[in-house]
């Protein structure tokens, strides 16, 4: 089973060998060869830099592109090791045009997947990027402290030398998230909507965190976790027909979902009580709805 101290552990043993690099690299193979235990461990969520460990030596990086993900080339002034457990992570290289110049050209590229690893010199220029449309999940082993180390970036934007930005590669990662969490999480509520529609309970459930909070528009009331959410569906379908159409989704400022709904409501009859615009608010976690708001103009 993977276990993240044994990684760690395994890498400074690694450092005291003769060629520490392709010790560190027979390391990252060892571990990737067995990918779903790593992914089970990591259990990457969404694109982002998360820090496994880091000293003057040695620094290991939890490393999620989000899908369609790009970073601009930057360097590390270190060796590196890039190992994939998840995923695809296609690298364009680059080099100076020359020693005095500081525009840099494209010299070549490689495409890595699950269980692939490369090597990295302390002079290599890099982008990477995610072809895919999944998460994908990687460990980077550097030979120093790369958290610390001064560095330099070309982009977002003109290929153009600059101090390395943290703050602006979170921003990249952050962006990324939005764009994908986005299309996903829309096309995740489309389909609760039309389960809901089709009174499919079970498969809206399943789109419902456990522990979700979800209004009870009868009473003016919350209710709580699935079985208090089946329960009020129950007793509503029992006394009305609603259907709810999706127009439109957008996130707000607060990260959450809202959607733009045509809500028409009939009793068991076929009367019709309400046709109206309303508003839903989803706030998401972990990929589901762990909580929704109806906002009536």
């Amino acid at each position: 089973m993977f276990d993240v101290d044994a990684l760690i552990g395994a890498c400074q043993e690694a450092l005291a060998e003769t060629e520490p690099r392709k010790a560190i690299r027979e390391v990252l193979l060892k571990t990737l060869s067995r990918p779903t235990e790593v992914g089970d461990a990591l259990r990457p969520q969404e694109g982002g830099l998360g820090l496994l460990y880091n000293a003057p030596d040695l620094t290991v990086l939890h490393v999620v592109w989000a899908p369609k993900m790009r970073l601009y080339p930057h360097d590390h002034r270190m060796w590196a090791a890039i190992g994939i457990y998840a995923g695809q992570e296609d690298n364009t290289f680059y080099r100076r045009a020359d020693p005095t110049n500081a525009t840099i050209t494209e010299s070549g590229g490689k495409e890595l997947t699950t269980g692939d690893v490369i090597m990295l010199g302390d002079d290599a220029i890099h982008a990477v990027a995610n072809p895919r449309l999944g998460l994908t999940g990687a460990i980077h082993v550097y030979g120093g402290d790369f958290v610390n180390q001064p560095r330099s970036q070309w982009g977002p934007g003109p290929l153009e030398e600059r101090p390395y930005d943290m703050e602006e590669v979170r921003q990249q990662f952050a962006e990324a998230n939005r764009a994908w969490l986005t299309a996903e999480t829309e096309d995740l509520l489309r389909r609760t909507y039309a389960a809901f529609n089709a009174r499919d309970v079970d498969a809206v459930l399943a789109t419902l965190h456990d522990d979700v909070d979800w209004p009870n528009v009868i009473d003016g009331a919350r209710v709580h976790g699935h079985d208090e959410v089946r329960a009020y569906w129950a007793r509503q379908f029992a006394t009305i027909d609603p259907h709810v159409e999706p127009d439109g989704m957008a996130v707000d400022p607060d990260g959450r979902v809202v959607v733009e709904v045509h809500q028409v409501v009939r009793d068991t009859n076929g009367t019709l009580l309400d046709d109206r615009i309303v508003k839903h608010v989803y706030t998401m976690r972990d990929g589901l709805v762990a909580r929704m708001d109806v906002i009536q103009d």
